[in-house]
């Protein structure tokens, strides 16, 4: 169901509180920093005028008094009239900034209110800020749950049962999700806007990865070969990887992860694609253009350093072994594929609870430094960083970076705590690559 609908008040506006702020008495003008927090128990009977000059948001008030809240300029009261609150009532007031408000919610009496111009400007509401707010309903299905008010164009949808999002025909890749100005809300493959819509005819507010063959279930169980959307790859406005580029992310439960190794060709194809030449030290990727790269230049090596260079220009750094042990989780542990798997593709034994070919297909370079005693020199400055400074060290082996996983002939060694300690971060080779951690955005 859509349309512009008013949102009550009660239990379900607690739902958007991030910080107690303590207990404000009414005064005529009211005060109070945003960093005090955005929740405030008010008490008092005072007349309530104006409230403090603050950036764009919204705060929430429980009254334990009965104060009046004045309508003027500088505080809309729906119904243009003044307001006086009862003892339990839950009002949240939107600050349009410079000074003025909006007392946008008000014990129900079943009116509609008109809301100010540009009060649901931007709006994506959901009612449980702390889950996606997209649930997948089969395996090429995705449903936007209850609950949920979009606004496009001046005109707020409000879906107040699971509805069914329109799908696309799927193959391997990753999807977008649009509410549209037709009311209806579609998936497409395009990052700018679904087929017979545009970019202001639409809004893009999630999407999922359609993957090539499902996930691991539990310890040890490997992934299967059945094609479908991939449950933690589901992402909203208020709940999704921090990078700007969110194609093929995986949510673990504390961050996200690339659901594929890195490619070369990441410039273009995004640093977590299918059927991608896997980057290595033989096969290297393109240089980020922040780093100089002009999208067709590659590295000639992937060193740790260059690893880093790229997820880092990507918004994501590489793992450290305890984050890449958690996203392993899942695969059949002390196996490896056997050979060169050269580009991005279903490997389902080694498939994780979040990621594809997660070990037992290549190395991949970890965070972490560590050191080693086995080499020769002493102590010295060493010219090891590709003219980037220089590195004091122990040895001419000394200083060493966490490779993870295992690469494709590791056999028993792969695995999801699989860690080798004896390459240096200036070494590259064919049997290295690399995947990323970036961090999870959720909004109230």
């Amino acid at each position: 169901m859509t349309g512009n609908r008013r949102i009550s008040h009660g239990a379900r506006a607690l739902d958007r509180v991030s910080r107690f702020g303590g207990r404000l008495r009414a005064s005529r003008e009211l005060s109070w920093r945003p960093v005090d927090g955005d929740f405030f128990v008010l008490v008092g009977t005072t007349t309530i005028e104006r409230l403090p000059s603050q950036p764009a948001g919204e705060v929430t008030f429980y009254c334990e008094g009965s104060p009046t809240f004045t309508h003027s300029a500088h505080l809309t009261v729906p119904g243009a009239s003044d307001y006086t609150a009862s003892a339990g009532d839950v009002l949240r007031l939107l600050s349009l900034g410079s000074g003025v408000w909006v007392l946008a919610t008000l014990p129900y009496d079943g009116s509609v209110p008109a809301a100010p111009a540009g009060a649901a400007d931007g709006l994506f509401n959901k009612t449980d800020w702390q889950s996606v707010g997209f649930t997948r309903t089969g395996l090429g299905t995705v449903a936007i749950k209850a609950g949920t008010k979009i606004e496009l164009n001046g005109t707020v949808y409000s879906y107040d049962a699971d509805t069914a999002v329109q799908m696309p025909t799927h193959s391997v890749g990753a999807y977008f999700i649009y509410q549209c100005n037709d009311g209806s809300i579609r998936g497409d493959a395009s990052a700018i806007a679904p087929v017979g819509f545009d970019a202001t005819t639409s809004r893009q507010i999630g999407g999922y990865y359609y993957g090539p063959g499902g996930l691991a279930t539990g310890y040890n169980t490997g992934g299967d070969t059945t094609p479908q959307i991939l449950i933690p790859t589901i992402w909203d406005l208020k709940f999704r990887p921090s990078v700007h580029d969110r194609r093929g992310w995986s949510f673990t439960g504390s961050g996200w992860v690339s659901l594929w190794p890195l490619g070369v060709n990441w410039i273009v194809d995004g640093v977590s694609a299918h059927g991608a030449t896997i980057a290595d030290g033989v096969s290297p990727p393109k240089i980020p253009l922040s780093r100089g790269g002009d999208g067709t230049a590659a590295y000639g090596s992937l060193t740790q350093w260059e690893a880093d260079e790229v997820y880092r220009s990507a918004g994501a750094r590489l793992l450290d072994p305890l984050e890449f042990a958690a996203a392993v989780f899942g695969v059949v542990e002390g196996t490896s594929c056997g050979s060169d798997p050269v580009t991005t593709q279903l490997d389902a034994p080694r498939t994780s609870m979040y990621m594809y070919q997660a070990a037992g297909n290549m190395w991949v370079w970890g965070r972490d430094f560590s050191t080693r005693w086995d080499g020769t020199g002493g102590w010295a400055w060493r010219s090891n960083t590709g003219g980037r400074g220089q590195l004091h060290i122990g040895g001419d082996v000394n200083f060493v970076a966490a490779l993870l996983g295992g690469a494709w002939h590791a056999a028993a060694d792969a695995g999801s705590r699989a860690a080798a300690w004896h390459f240096c971060p200036w070494n590259s080779n064919s049997s290295v690559g690399a995947r990323g951690y970036c961090d999870h955005v959720c909004h109230i």
